[in-house]
């Protein structure tokens, strides 16, 4: 694989590349670690307030979606820790505040099942219209206050759900061991495609809607979500080959890096003293937007953020850089093989610029030229790993088994294997079912390491032998 491009960092807005850098130099952690915590955060704080108008007349929310993609000991945790700081600290003063406002609900609950029975009563001859007049006199039954929650790190799609209709309108789906939440239920095969869409609508800015037996139907419009996953290698190729997400579009809506690791070259050095500083300037930045009240419906939660539009010169550089993608998912084009995730490179850029430009002054009413090319050059940067990493997982994991199998049939001293006998007997057993098994002996037959034999052949097992009808001769090693 070619190794990982530069993060641009200077195309960050000020205080995120400030940010970045502090992480950076405080952690020890590559650029593209730093800024995916950061610009993950910033978005969490943005998305509730602004969306954005293209060009097109499309208005789309300014979430991002990321992955992060790391070994363990890269302090990825240590980075993601250090970003979202003002999230848990703001996290916390909701709590002290949920916890006076749930006991003052509790009593209004109370008071309200105690009126309400009150206004349902028969007794005095009270007919229908008598009771519909208390009823319209006592009102709508009390709201209980939002969960003091802004992110979320584990639990199912449907939980996640339910975090919405009970929580605020706006989340992050943030974990710096995302690993656990790919490989839970949610992401489990039978529930992966379901999962993916879901995701992909929240992307998109559509309502959630559940349809349950015992739940009845859902609603819920107006609702942000930003993703930041942190996983690990092997993870990471198992999502990003994925079929399913692929033909869905759940990997067309993720901006994904692989930075090279710094392991072995981290020696301790005291951090500037400024960076301390500069990340303190983020975190009060961050802390105020989401303490700021959000625009929503009072009884619904549903968000009305304000829709900012492009520049007339932004609008002209959307447009030219919307054709310059074009051109290039054509067959043999840059963008060839990632079609899909290329086709919305433009709205990518849209959605970094809104984050950055709003983060940076709340006054925004329009995103500059300047910002949208911060965006195009950042989004240049998530199309290469995209072509470095979207779809290569099969490839990698089929060669890796490939590899695995012919050493453990070389080292067992075989001449001639039968494809049914391996499929019984192979270590490791995450070779043998048959997909699997099929793609690592097809490597190898392409590769001289195995020759079919036509007809089959018999096996010698012990004292005994066994015709197979997928027979192979086995070549041996030349490195011997």
């Amino acid at each position: 694989m070619p190794k990982a491009g530069e993060y641009p960092v200077d195309a960050l807005s000020p205080k995120l590349r400030a940010a970045t850098l502090a992480i950076m130099d405080k952690v020890q952690v590559p650029a593209a670690i730093a800024a995916q915590s950061i610009l993950s955060a910033a978005a969490l704080g943005v998305q509730a307030f602004v969306d954005v108008r293209l060009p097109t007349g499309e208005v789309i929310p300014s979430s991002i979606f990321a992955i992060t993609v790391a070994a363990s000991g890269d302090r990825k945790s240590s980075s993601d820790k250090l970003a979202l700081h003002a999230i848990r600290e703001r996290e916390a003063r909701m709590h002290d505040d949920w916890q006076i406002a749930q006991t003052a609900y509790l009593a209004d609950k109370a008071a309200y099942g105690a009126a309400h029975k009150k206004a349902t009563s028969t007794a005095g001859n009270r007919n229908r219209r008598d009771i519909r007049e208390d009823l319209e006199r006592l009102g709508p039954e009390p709201i209980a206050p939002p969960l003091p929650m802004l992110v979320s790190d584990e639990g199912t799609l449907q939980g996640l759900q339910k975090l919405f209709a009970d929580a605020m309108p706006s989340l992050g789906l943030f974990s710096d061991e995302g690993g656990q939440w790919l490989g839970g239920f949610a992401m489990a095969e039978e529930q992966r495609g379901q999962t993916g869409a879901a995701l992909s609508k929240l992307w998109d800015g559509s309502p959630i809607k559940r349809v349950r037996g015992t739940d009845g139907v859902t609603i819920l419009r107006g609702r942000r979500l930003s993703l930041h996953l942190m996983i690990q290698h092997r993870i990471a190729k198992r999502l990003l080959s994925d079929p399913d997400l692929k033909d869905q579009g759940l990997l067309s809506r993720i901006l994904v890096c692989q930075p090279e690791t710094m392991k072995g070259q981290r020696m301790w050095r005291d951090p500037d003293v400024n960076s301390d500083l500069d990340l303190e300037k983020f975190d009060a930045k961050l802390y105020g937007l989401l303490s700021g009240e959000m625009p929503m419906d009072p009884q619904t939660r549903a968000l009305t953020p304000k829709i900012i539009d492009l520049s007339p010169d932004a609008k002209e550089m959307f447009r030219q850089w919307h054709d310059a993608v074009e051109v290039e998912l054509r067959p043999g084009g840059m963008f060839d093989d990632i079609t899909g995730f290329a086709a919305k490179l433009p709205e990518h850029s849209v959605r970094i610029a809104a984050v950055m430009a709003y983060f940076e002054d709340r006054q925004t009413v329009q995103i500059s030229a300047t910002a949208l090319s911060a965006g195009i050059k950042l989004a240049k940067f998530y199309a290469m790993e995209a072509l470095r990493l979207i779809g290569i997982g099969t490839a990698d994991e089929d060669s890796e088994n490939a590899a695995a199998l012919i050493a453990w049939i070389r080292d067992k001293g075989h001449r001639i294997v039968g494809k049914k006998w391996l499929s019984n007997n192979v270590i490791p057993k995450s070779i043998r079912p048959a997909p699997p098994l099929s793609r690592a002996i097809e490597i190898l037959i392409e590769h001289g390491h195995l020759v079919p034999i036509k007809g089959g052949a018999h096996m010698r097992l012990g004292e005994k032998e066994q015709f197979f009808k997928d027979a192979y001769t086995v070549i041996e090693d030349a490195a011997e």
